[in-house]
Order: C-alpha cells, then structure tokens, then sequence
C-alpha cells in the first residue's frame, strides 16, 4: 500500500485534499467458515479474512465453505461455496443506503436487507444473467444454477417483497413478477416462470442457522449488559 510522509498527509488534508487509499469500503467479512477472496478490478486477486473491507467494484469468490458480508447498512450477504459475487454499485451515506447493486454470476447467496427510510428512493438489487431481483427491506435468496440446456435464476422471498424481472432476452419483451413471502420464481432462456422455493445448498442452510443463533446470543447480551446498567444508574 502506498504511504505518504506525514507532513504531506497533513499538507493535503488542510488543503481540502487526501491520499488516494483505494475504492470506497461498502462493507466487511463477519464471518467466514472456509476459504474466501476478493479481487478489486485490475488487480490480483487475495484471500479474505474476518474483519476484512469489501469495496466497490469487488469480485468475491467462495472456494469453500461459506462467507458472511456486513454491508455498512447493516444489510447481511451470505454466500454458498461456489459462489461468485461481483459489486456493481454501492452508495452509502454512514448507515444509510442510497444504491447497491451486485451481479451473482454463479452459486447461491441469501440476503437480509434492512428497510430503507421512509420516503426514500434507496435501491438494492442482486441481478444474475437472466433476472434482476430489486428489493427495499426483506429477506430473500438467489441461486444462479448452469445446466446442459443452458443456466437458470431461482429467486425466493422468505419475508417481505421482491420484485423480479428478466434481464432482457433477444427479440422478447421483459416479463416480471412481484413475489411476496412464500413465493419463488425461475428466469431461464424461456422467460420467467413461477416455481415452488427451491432448496438452499446444505452447507448454506445450516451456516445461515448458526448465524441466527450467534446474532440472537449477542443480542441477548447487549441487553443484558444494558439493563444492568439502568439498574446501576
């Protein structure tokens, strides 16, 4: 990583200025069961560590296991083995979420969105080959899955709504179809078809159980913590 003498951060920082240190952090590794990296855009590609920054523009791939991301909105993005995960668009204002895009070239991903605010345009959608899957605060998941007579997008809604459409096919106007909690849909070469929920790979399954169960834990704690501290008061 390039360094600056601290003379001329100062300098640069009085300035209005700053060292260019990178793309913008959209958010970071809480938690990882296996093998993981990242590789920013013309650049090598490196291996992923708990606590490490996702940044705009980010390709990551899961070699094995499973990895959970943190989005700086608190948004949760967890990924099966195999999967691959590339960051179009992020734009965030602290913990507020204006855009975030991602495209899921293969695999499977699970996603936990927190509710925009009221009132505002905020986007987030996970786009694949074949569909676009647009959400505002909801819990869904995407499976992109290749098969002999050509790949296929599974989108299903565990909570809330998603909007899904067909990322557009020669010659074929776009279908969509809004899907509510319970509902799942498929996008293949034929258009979009809706489906009963399909399966989430095993070892996603179980990695997304131990994280309820490691999220409730803290919970309980911080309140256990916090009472106690009204009791001292």
């Amino acid at each position: 990583m390039r360094t600056f003498p601290r003379w001329l951060t100062l300098l640069l920082l009085v300035a209005g200025l700053a060292p260019a240190t990178g793309a913008a952090s959209v958010g970071a590794v809480a938690a990882l069961t296996g093998q993981a990296t990242r590789a920013p855009v013309g650049g090598a590609e490196a291996p992923l560590a708990v606590g490490q920054a996702i940044e705009l523009l980010d390709t990551v791939r899961v070699a094995r296991g499973e990895l959970e991301v943190r989005l700086n909105d608190g948004s949760l993005l967890l990924l099966a083995q195999g999967s691959e995960l590339a960051v179009r668009e992020a734009d965030f204002e602290g913990q507020e979420r204006k855009t975030f895009l991602a495209r899921l070239r293969l695999g499977a991903l699970w996603a936990k969105v927190t509710h925009a605010v009221a009132g505002s345009s905020a986007k987030f959608e996970v786009e694949s080959e074949q569909a676009v899957a647009g959400v505002r605060g909801t819990v869904f998941e995407v499976q992109v899955v290749s098969a002999a007579d050509g790949p296929s997008t599974h989108v299903a809604v565990s909570e809330g709504k998603v909007a899904v459409s067909e990322a557009g096919r020669e010659g074929a106007a776009p279908s969509g179809a809004l899907l509510e909690a319970g509902q799942a849909a498929a996008v293949d070469r034929n258009g979009l078809q809706r489906e009963a929920p399909r399966p989430l790979p095993e070892g996603l399954r179980r990695f997304i159980e131990e994280r309820d169960r490691t999220r409730e834990g803290t919970d309980r704690r911080r309140e256990k913590r916090e009472e106690k501290h009204q009791r001292h008061r």
